[in-house]
This record gives C-alpha cells, structure tokens and sequence, in this order.
C-alpha cells in the first residue's frame, strides 16, 4: 500500500513539473510573439511616417517627383548617369579640340586656355611638322626625334606654357620621362610670329635699316645664289609670291635669333609679313651683296 500511494506522489510530481515546463514555455513564447508583433507594429509606423514625410516633401517641392528611399535612390542613379554624361562630354570636347590643332600657334591658343596637357606623339608630330623643316628642330633636335621614333619609345608628349616659356616633356609608353626641352620667350615669339603679319615699318626699325631691298633687287640677289638656296628661300616665305608688287620690300634684320635672322616682306609702312630664315641662309646672300647693298655699320657685327 506504502508503495502505491508513493508511486502516485511521483506521478503527481511529475505531472505537476511538466506543467511548469510547459507553462514556461507557452509564457516565452508569448514574449517572444508580443516582441515580434512590436518590431512589426514599429516598422509599420515607421514606414508610415516616411511616407507621410515624403509625401509632404513632394508637396513642398515640386522638383520632388518620389518618396522616400525611392527618389534618394532614383536621385542617385540620375547623378551618376549625369557625371558619366559629363565626363564623356568632356572627353570628346577634349578629342574635339585636339583635331583642331594643326599649327604651332593653336596650340598655344588651347594651351593658354586650358593649361597643360598630353598629347599622343603621331598629334605632336603634327604641330612639330607644320613649322618649316629648320624651324621646327628648335622644339627637339631632328635626330633625337629619328631615335626615339625608330625605336618606337616616343608615346606622349607633355606641353605647358609656365613663367620659363614653353615646355616640352617627351615620355615612353609608361609615361617615363626620356627627354626635356625649355623654349624661352624669344624663341617662343619667333615661332608664334613666323609667317604671321605683324605691326611693323621696316623703314623706321633700327635691325632693318642696312638691309632693306626692293623686290627686284632682292630677286636679283636671289638669282646669285645657288639653285638650293634660293628654291630654299622662296619655300619659307610664299608671301614673297603672294604679295609680290611695285611696292613690295624685304628687310633682313641684323639680329641673330637661335641662329636665325628675322625677314619681313612689306608693301607698306603699317604691316609687314615675318618669317625667321636659317643663318647660313642668309651669310651665302650676304657674299652676293654690291656695295649698295651692305653697307656695315662700325656697330654690326660681322655675320
């Protein structure tokens, strides 16, 4: 009898246990539901005050056209369609603005309006061969420009005008630096000046007072020098033919410029066309001179 009722204490007991257990875990489970139901409860109002918030930003302003992360997220697509937009703008502006440069002088032009830049070697060459064959070697000498061209190290060409003059930076395909050249302000002005009409009266400029001719007496000069020279001479300064008249003089200037004499071809006293012609030029016309033509100054320097 002892043991029945013993057996029935346990049974109650553990019957009375798992109640608790369960009670337990119906309570957490409870809390657990309750906690859930309020982290969505708060999502739900949050979300409602955003678009309450957004909707009122739309009605406020009128370059608004979503709500909430939406147009944040639109807005950012359209910006960084519209930077992309500027950036290829920029680049074909910048293409653009490179096959407009053929001469010297347009690049100094894009250059004093947009600052330094690079420019890919076959463009250089470009700018480098529209200058006549003896002025353009005062960019970079002739046969270190064969040199890097044969071996195909010359890739970029960096240019920029600064305080010193104009500066030349040539560079390999890496960008490493292979050779460097400062044009001053006197050589810059000769090479932006050659060919170019210029303010000028030869008959009252001091460097042409010795050396100025008439077209026919020029010609006749001309016919005294060797065949090479002279179909040189005529190639560096077409004015010589398109402006040729009754009128027309050319003056040599007694000054040396990078080994190079300043020509200017006039028919009047206002404007004149200049051209800066090679030294060794000039000397072989210079031993044709009659007395009337040449004569030197105790001042002048003997070429």
């Amino acid at each position: 009898m002892v043991i029945i009722v013993k057996r029935i204490e346990t049974q109650l007991q553990g019957l009375t246990e798992q109640n608790l257990v369960k009670r337990w875990n119906r309570r957490n489970f409870f809390i657990f539901l309750l906690v859930i139901i309020a982290l969505v409860c708060g999502e739900l109002f949050f979300h409602f005050v955003e678009i309450g918030i957004g909707r009122y930003l739309v009605w406020q302003n009128e370059g608004r056209e979503r709500t909430g992360r939406s147009w944040v997220k639109v807005k950012n697509i359209t910006a960084a369609g519209s930077s992309l937009e500027s950036y290829s703008q920029n680049v074909r502006k910048e293409e653009k603005q490179l096959r407009e440069i053929n001469t010297f002088p347009q690049l100094l032009k894009l250059l004093n309006t947009n600052g330094p830049m690079t420019l890919p070697a076959r463009h250089y060459l470009r700018v480098y061969n529209s200058l006549p064959q003896d002025l353009n070697s005062i960019l970079i000498p002739p046969d270190s420009l064969i040199a890097f061209r044969s071996t195909g190290t010359l890739e970029n060409v960096y240019v920029e005008l600064n305080e010193n003059g104009f500066r030349n930076v040539f560079l390999n395909q890496n960008n490493d630096f292979l050779l460097e050249n400062t044009l001053d302000g006197t050589a810059l002005d000769m090479l932006e000046k050659h060919g170019s009409s210029q303010i000028l009266d030869i008959t009252n400029t001091a460097r042409f007072e010795a050396r100025t001719f008439e077209l026919n007496r020029f010609q006749e000069l001309l016919d005294e020098i060797s065949f090479e020279t002279k179909n040189s001479f005529i190639s560096a300064m077409p004015a010589l033919i398109e402006f040729a008249g009754p009128t027309t003089k050319i003056a040599i200037s007694n000054e040396i410029i990078s080994n190079f004499h300043e020509v200017a071809i006039a028919n009047d006293n206002l404007r004149a066309i200049v051209y800066y012609i090679p030294a060794d030029w000039i000397n072989e016309l210079i031993e044709v001179f009659e007395e009337q033509d040449f004569e030197q100054d105790d001042e002048e320097y003997l070429l």
